[in-house]
């Protein structure tokens, strides 16, 4: 083992026990994977915007990332990388469903199998299908009394978060927090034979002050990721005849704690959003319109380009 890697072991076990004294403990057994390992970052890339846009979810569809901002009901955007910035274009328009005025809050993004997206209503409890010739039409029930069945949308604007679509058809939802957990829809939309988890706990330490958390999913090919926000953590993972559990993990602390990124308040963790692709690992973040540490005249949200570990 090199010193550099036995320094970065050290940081870690240390951050990791002063951390434990405020956080659950981990269950018996736990840390079977080793500490999670560092993202390397290859682009840093602010987001020029025009509004209020913050982006609550990525997707990758045939090579364009695709983002949702939960302060828009009826676009979903594609983000252009640029070399030192990044832009915003509408991908896809649609007339969200009337059927309330309260705004939907959309949270998460996944791309159906034959190349529709799905985003999930926080305030409605249900996923929305958006075809590309912008037709929307609900893909499910309100979700609220199956979550709610294993404990989970027990404190107001902390409900569904992430989707993704897993590789044999089934429908795989993130419950943000307090409690955050897991809601699994067969491929056939059978909603008797649907699951719910909840996970308040983790094999990984939190910050202290902080709580466990789900803010998005993503698939590459069979492998499901989650995006731990507060711990700063892209998770692994795996489905057992039982639950969901968590597995290895990639952290990307070094970077969103980076004073040329942090914003001012870094109470919580800001990423928002989880795409990742053979080679890279992509996360978008939503600062509130906080801006950040290094300049404070910039608000813009930014998008981390991290290589996939192993590539």
């Amino acid at each position: 083992m090199t010193i550099g890697r036995r320094r970065a072991m050290s940081l870690w076990l240390a951050a990791f026990l002063v951390a434990c004294k405020k956080s659950p403990s981990p269950s018996p057994g736990a840390m079977p994977f080793g500490p999670p390992i560092e993202l390397r970052l290859e682009r840093a890339l602010a987001i020029e915007i025009n509004d209020d846009f913050q982006p609550s979810g990525l997707a990758l569809r045939a090579e364009r990332l695709l983002t949702v901002s939960d302060k828009h009901d009826s676009t979903i955007h594609e983000i252009v990388l640029g070399e030192t910035r990044a832009t915003l274009r509408t991908f896809v328009g649609f007339a969200p469903p009337a059927d309330g005025s309260e705004p939907l809050d959309f949270e998460g993004i996944a791309v159906d199998a034959d190349g529709a997206l799905l985003v999930v209503s926080e305030t409605r409890y249900r996923a929305l299908r958006i075809d590309l010739g912008g037709g929307a039409t609900w893909l499910t029930p309100p979700l609220e009394a199956i979550g709610k069945s294993a404990g989970l949308f027990r404190k107001y604007n902390a409900n569904l978060e992430g989707i993704a679509r897993l590789a044999d058809g089934r429908l795989l939802l993130a419950a943000e927090r307090e409690t955050r957990g897991l809601i699994e829809l067969p491929a056939n939309g059978d909603l008797s034979r649907a699951r719910a988890w909840a996970m308040p706990e983790s094999i990984y330490a939190v910050p202290a002050g902080r709580d466990t958390d789900f803010a998005d999913l993503s698939v590459d090919g069979r492998q499901v990721y989650v995006l731990e926000r507060n711990s700063h953590l892209v998770v692994r993972i795996e489905r057992t005849a039982e639950r969901w559990e968590e597995r290895e993990a990639w952290s990307y602390a070094t970077t969103e704690n980076d004073p040329r990124f942090a914003y001012r308040d870094s109470r919580y963790g800001v990423a928002e959003g989880l795409a990742i692709d053979h080679d890279h690992v992509y996360l978008v973040t939503d600062n509130n319109r906080l801006p950040r540490v290094a300049d404070p005249n910039d608000r813009r949200p930014q998008l981390f380009v991290f290589a996939k570990p192993g590539k």
